[in-house]
């Protein structure tokens, strides 16, 4: 996806864990804690089934577990609750392999980027019921997460075929149709997701998920004003929820309210502590404002909480911190590379190319850039990273034309890079 929720969803997947962002899930689902339940009630109907399942070890308590674990993780964004709910499927299934117990782990193991696992656990679900819409919707995110757009439409429309009027059908195909320059096709059916979303009866911050999601789409497009107001919609329907106030952060900046975009970041850090890219973001805006030493601090806090971590989860946003800070140029192309390996998007092309790019390879660079941009994704950092790829190998024309086509759409896009670009810009011009 965009940044989607991460920056909402690296990619919808919407699986943006650091977010605690998750895909809507399709209306063919049944496993799931009960949708409106408060984290006090989740703790302790989570120590109730722990309880159970230590003293008996069955499959039902076990599936229970995991579905309330997944819930609070979803409150909390806590990877020790994913890891913890994707135990308690795999006990459950190696008992008793039902639907529930099978959706969970398959849902789990993605939220953990493990996507080449919640694929095969998908398509055990497809062998029981070929008609199962969730089954299919998690095919089609692991197989966009594993580079293959085909494979994730065709999914995706099966998941339609047994599902019509799923907006979590929608946002795939948004995600699909920004993933393929269709922009304005992706901000449609955001809307589209947003209408139906208002019929399912879900919680608050599952329908302040839709207004966040169109909101990054008309980021992208550079229609900032327009995705202030899905923001602050978002906010209204869950003001307690940590992505609501970060997201605004985001578009706050992009309309130069600096002062205002710290606090919501602020905002959304005293919801939910330590985030490591919102603590990137503050560095950002440090940056921008010529703090050098308490961006150094964010930086350095949001390094140490990343590589806290298996890099399967933060490998590549560590690797793009990196990058874009032009330090440890090795170490960023081996976490980019490694991501690569594991998932073949085109966000982990668009990493990979930097952290060439970073390391002196700019021949290595164009090939991955070029793969990354292939479809046409209107995403702004992806296309500064391509002008400044092609601008390091001397082909002046075409960077001149990259940045134009970006900074025509998003001249906001990121609060230090955009500086970079247009100032690029104009030495390019000057000197042509």
């Amino acid at each position: 996806m965009p940044r989607f929720i991460l920056t909402i969803l690296a990619a919808v997947i919407l699986v943006a864990v650091s977010y605690g962002v998750v895909p809507p899930t399709s209306a063919g689902d049944s496993v799931a804690a009960p949708p409106r339940i408060d984290r006090a009630e989740l703790d302790r109907v989570i120590d109730v089934f722990d309880r159970r399942v230590e003293q008996h070890g069955d499959a039902l308590s076990a599936t229970h577990l995991g579905a309330n674990l997944l819930a609070r993780a979803r409150l909390t964004g806590s990877l020790d609750d994913y890891r913890a709910a994707r135990t308690a499927f795999e006990t459950a299934v190696a008992k008793w392999p039902s639907r529930d117990a099978l959706l969970g782990l398959a849902r789990s193991a993605m939220a953990l980027h493990d996507f080449a696992t919640g694929r095969t656990v998908a398509t055990r679900l497809l062998e029981l019921d070929p008609e199962d819409p969730a089954a299919h919707l998690i095919v089609g995110d692991a197989w966009l997460e594993l580079g293959d757009i085909n494979r994730a439409v065709d999914s995706f429309d099966r998941a339609a075929a047994f599902a019509p009027g799923d907006p979590a059908i929608s946002v795939r195909r948004a995600e699909v149709a920004h993933l393929t320059g269709k922009q304005n096709l992706a901000i449609d059916l955001a809307e589209e997701a947003d209408r139906l979303s208002t019929r399912q009866g879900l919680s608050p911050r599952r329908l302040a998920f839709y207004p966040l999601l169109r909101a990054d789409l008309l980021f992208d497009a550079g229609q900032y004003r327009r995705a202030e107001d899905q923001v602050e919609a978002a906010i209204a329907l869950a003001r307690d929820w940590a992505p609501v106030h970060a997201s605004h952060g985001k578009v706050l900046a992009a309309l130069g309210q600096v002062t205002e975009a710290v606090a919501a970041y602020e905002q959304a850090l005293a919801l939910q502590p330590d985030d490591p890219g919102w603590l990137a973001s503050l560095g950002d805006l440090a940056t921008l404002e010529e703090s050098s030493e308490q961006a150094a601090d964010f930086y350095t806090r949001a390094v140490a909480l990343y590589t806290e971590e298996d890099p399967a989860i933060y490998g590549l946003s560590l690797a793009r911190l990196y990058a874009d800070r032009d330090i440890e140029p090795l170490e960023a192309l081996r976490l980019a590379t490694d991501d690569l390996a594991r998932r073949p998007a085109i966000g982990s092309y668009d990493t990979y190319a930097w952290a060439l790019f970073r390391a002196g390879r700019l021949q290595q660079a164009r090939v991955a850039i070029d793969t990354a941009i292939q479809y046409g994704t209107e995403d702004g950092e992806l296309w500064f990273h391509a002008a400044m790829i092609s601008a390091g190998l001397g082909d002046t024309e075409q960077a001149i034309r990259e940045l134009e086509t970006l900074l025509t759409r998003n001249p906001n896009f990121h609060p230090v890079h955009a500086r970079t670009a247009a100032s690029l810009l104009g030495s390019l011009r000057s000197s042509s």
